[in-house]
């Protein structure tokens, strides 16, 4: 786990933190909280640029980690993949 951005996020109670396709964070409501406004709202002002093989996420600390992602699965499918 290395620690990607910047920004640190303040992270309130309540709410669910996800690093979009873009490369900013969101944060949305989580479902059992009585907030009205269901839409995701972006968070930071600088996009962390995404690599492929990793998973992005926002530690306790409030700070864009990303980790190797696990590449476990079907042996058939990953041939496929590799010859293509």
């Amino acid at each position: 786990m290395e620690i990607v951005g910047r920004e640190k996020i303040n992270k309130e109670r309540g709410f669910f933190y996800f690093v979009g396709r873009d490369g900013f964070v969101y944060k949305v409501p989580l479902r059992h909280s009585k907030i009205e406004n269901k839409e995701p709202q972006r968070v930071t002002n600088e996009p962390i640029k995404l690599e492929k093989g990793f998973v992005y996420f926002v530690n306790k600390e409030g700070f864009v980690c990303r980790a190797g992602q696990n590449k476990k699965g079907n042996p058939e499918r990953r041939k496929h993949e590799i010859e293509q």
